[in-house]
């Protein structure tokens, strides 16, 4: 008995090797082409909260500039090599709080005021409830990525409680004479950001300011008093971290629903050898920490509270479609991975 239906694939003249008919292979292109069409359409489309995006990175700019005008004033302004698009974000070199070395494209490309959308995005894919807590460990590495994080948070109606951690990399917020604190001041004053630091730690080795000289800790240490703030010391890291958990937890009683972590902190990363191997964007996993103390980073992430992790600027860059280190700043709104409708990265929505 014969089939009366004939063969999908066919043998060449030699008998060789079978190969798909042309109908075949033309059926395929087609799925191809409009699998690719559909995409590029789709990419068109606005994110159903696009405003809130947009929203998030006009706040962002605003409060950079506020801290531009301070700066200006106290001719603090790095030179235009250093800080070619004015932001106001970007410190010297080194300074007597200056903790470790810094990659100055890393500190330009968090002045970006996408950066916050993006976050936003993050966030929103997280489904949070309105005025849920998000814990901020904002870094003086990187007061470009706090106030992108802060603008995120509080223009989606959350709540940011925010630990600062002084001591800065190169090119951060590391002038003695204005330093983080004193950035978040000059914000809140001009009603663009309405957080304020919950507690303060000195930031470098062990976040008790290790590796700096005696005056650079005096500096820290004076830049927290000036803002009413006492810094939290102890006499090593893991004591550190108690009472910083005890003022996140009397702060939100009921929790937070995602932390947020900018740049390298000790606080944040902790004293894991591995500790700046861990993956940049959202991290919804325990982590291994190998010889030394976790931070809050993995304190969180043990308590399956989603992390934000903000490090490795380049990768993070190109995993969100945002330029790294652009001159001029991008237009606000324009890109379409962080602004339209196509998934921001594989895991976040």
């Amino acid at each position: 008995m014969t089939s009366s239906f004939a063969p999908i694939w066919t043998s060449d003249a030699a008998g060789g090797r079978a190969r798909p008919p042309l109908w075949l292979i033309a059926l395929g292109c087609l799925c191809v082409a409009v699998w690719q069409g559909t995409e590029a359409l789709i990419a068109q489309w606005p994110h159903a909260r696009a405003d809130d995006l947009r929203n998030a990175a006009l706040t962002a700019k605003t409060a950079q500039a506020e801290v531009a005008k301070a700066k200006e004033k106290l001719q603090l302004m790095q030179p235009p090599d250093i800080d070619p698009n004015r932001t106001g974000m970007i410190g010297p070199a080194w300074s007597e709080t200056t903790t470790t070395i810094g990659e100055v494209q890393a500190k330009r490309t968090t002045t970006n005021p996408d950066l916050a959308a993006a976050i936003a995005r993050v966030l929103i894919g997280l489904q949070p409830k309105p005025g849920a807590a998000v814990a901020i460990v904002a870094s003086s590495s990187f007061p470009g990525a706090n106030i992108a994080a802060i603008a995120a948070v509080e223009t989606l109606g959350l709540k940011p409680i925010i630990i600062s951690s002084l001591g800065s990399s190169m090119f951060g917020a590391n002038d003695p004479e204005f330093g983080w604190l004193d950035m978040e001041a000059v914000i809140a004053r001009s009603g663009t950001l309405r957080a304020r630091t919950t507690a303060v730690v000195l930031g470098g080795e062990s976040a008790t300011a290790g590796g700096l000289t005696g005056t650079g800790r005096e500096m820290l240490i004076r830049a927290a008093q000036r803002h009413g703030y006492q810094p939290i010391v102890a006499s090593d890291f893991a004591a550190l971290k108690r009472p910083v958990m005890a003022a996140i937890d009397e702060v939100a009683p009921e929790g937070v629903m995602a932390v947020i972590n900018v740049g390298g902190s000790v606080l944040g990363i902790g004293t894991c050898l591995d500790a700046y191997g861990l993956p940049s964007g959202i991290i919804t996993r325990m982590l291994p920490c190998d010889r030394g103390v976790p931070g809050l980073v993995h304190d969180f992430a043990a308590r399956n509270v989603p992390v934000l992790h903000l490090l490795n600027i380049k990768r993070l860059a190109l995993d969100w479609g945002l330029p790294f280190d652009p001159v001029p700043l991008p237009t606000i709104a324009e890109s379409k991975r962080v602004y339209g409708r196509l998934p921001l990265s594989p895991d976040i929505p």
